[in-house]
């Protein structure tokens, strides 16, 4: 199912969040790319209304890192969720703090959702 077709400007805006990302977007980037965990994932990804931290479109996942900059969001955040379920999105997040101080339980956690994900999508790794 293909997610609705995003706002032009969001492309702009995507472009500039890539540019400027927080210390944990990068820390979580460098073990996303390439395929690292076995998938594809884009990074300030367009969906809808949104853009999305990082996302897996073979697996409908969404990766969310969060900063100070959600801390007086949460019913964005909360509409954001439900707009990327009715899609059949799964948003996973993690908080800065988090990131910065137990990245390797991050990790562990992504590579959990990752195969849990493909189990119930009926699908395998885009090949390692």
């Amino acid at each position: 199912m293909p997610y609705p077709r995003y706002r032009e400007h969001l492309l702009t805006r995507s472009r500039e969040l890539k540019r400027r990302s927080t210390r944990c977007e990068i820390i979580v980037w460098t073990r996303l790319r390439r395929k690292q965990l076995g998938f594809t994932f884009r990074r300030q990804r367009p969906i809808g209304p949104y853009i999305a931290d990082f996302y897996c479109s073979k697996l409908r996942l969404v990766i969310e890192v969060d900063g100070a900059s959600h801390e007086d969001t949460a019913d964005y955040d909360s509409a954001r969720d439900r707009y990327m379920r009715g899609l059949d999105i799964e948003v996973i997040r993690f908080s800065d703090f988090k990131v910065r101080f137990d990245e390797e339980t991050v990790v562990t956690e992504i590579e959990l959702a990752l195969v849990r994900r493909a189990k119930e999508m009926g699908v395998g790794s885009d090949g390692v």
